[in-house]
């Protein structure tokens, strides 16, 4: 009995034993097993890491030849409106010392620039450098009516070999008997009813006339200019708008054939007027329209003008007119 009772109690210890051996075993499994996924944790987040570094990375390059590729373009801008500006509003000083070849206090109403190594004079917009042009203009010419070359219209008109420097300039009017040219339509309709000789008008030194365009022989700077005055006169009280009020819109232009760029046309100066006019004195109304500035004309280059409506133009060589001279 006392055999048996102590096999038992050495059972049990033995069990016991084999317990707490299974459980230490286990403790070393989960321990093992805590490393593993602590490692493979660890090197999944230092991948996430690396990748977050790449992709910013990247963004930061992108974002780099953004800025760079901004700041390029803003450049080529900026040098192109400048370049535009310089077009616009400056001319070589030689130009003008060359025209006024005894005057060259003309500078002083020019604000004086340097671009690879020429002197340039300049406005600060193209309005500002028409308008100092048109000053040495003008001032020129009363300087010279002062010293009594002016006296004489023959003065431009003369064909003389007297005179060492005849520049180009011509004057056309309003043929009063050219018949009345029924409105086609449209903005813009070339007005080509102009006489070039005879009532005042002229071409000289090498200025022709065709079909209502004037074609400069040189290369330089002219005074272009035109005069058309509009009129209406409802004698009969037929107009089918009488009965109500309506607004006419009168638009004038001077126009240019660029010899240069493939004879393309473009327009040199303009006027629009809109003549509203109530039904108490539509049967009558009149407006005159005026334009004149210099502009820089080359070799071939043709001049003629526009109006929007035809049958508005009186056909009046006192009053209707357009013409251009070399300064």
């Amino acid at each position: 009995m006392a055999t048996t009772f102590n096999d038992c109690e050495k059972q049990d210890k033995f069990d016991t034993c084999d317990d707490q051996s299974s459980q230490s075993s286990q403790k070393g499994l989960l321990s093992h097993d805590n490393v593993k996924f602590a490692r493979s944790t660890g090197a999944f987040s230092g991948r996430c890491v690396v990748v977050l570094i790449s992709l910013l990375v990247v963004f930061l390059l992108v974002l780099c030849a953004l800025v760079i590729y901004l700041v390029f373009q803003l450049r080529c801008l900026r040098d192109t409106r400048e370049e535009l500006h310089w077009q616009k509003s400056c001319i070589p000083c030689d130009a003008i010392v060359s025209t006024f070849k005894e005057d060259s206090s003309a500078l002083g109403y020019f604000q004086r620039k340097e671009k690879d190594g020429v002197e340039y004079c300049c406005g600060s917009s193209a309005g500002e450098l028409t308008q100092a042009l048109k000053s040495v203009v003008g001032r020129n010419i009363e300087e010279k009516k002062s010293e009594g070359e002016f006296c004489r219209p023959e003065h431009l008109l003369k064909n003389s070999t007297n005179i060492p420097d005849q520049k180009p300039a011509a004057h056309c009017v309003q043929n009063p008997h050219a018949p009345r040219t029924p409105n086609p339509g449209g903005i813009k309709q070339a007005v080509r009813s102009w006489l070039e000789e005879g009532r005042g008008a002229f071409t000289r030194n090498g200025v022709t006339y065709k079909g209502g365009h004037l074609t400069v022989p040189h290369t330089g700077f002219y005074y272009v200019y035109s005069q058309v005055y509009f009129s209406h006169e409802d004698k009969n009280g037929t107009n089918p708008r009488k009965n109500y009020d309506y607004t006419q819109e009168l638009s004038h232009y001077i126009n240019r054939v660029n010899s240069v760029l493939g004879n393309s046309r473009e327009t040199l100066l303009m006027n629009l007027h809109s003549k509203c006019t109530n039904r108490d004195d539509m049967h009558f109304w009149e407006h005159t329209s005026y334009l004149g500035a210099v502009r820089h004309l080359r070799q071939h280059d043709e001049v003629f003008v526009e109006v929007s409506n035809l049958t508005l133009v009186e056909q009046s060589p006192r009053i209707s007119y357009f013409g251009l001279y070399m300064v």
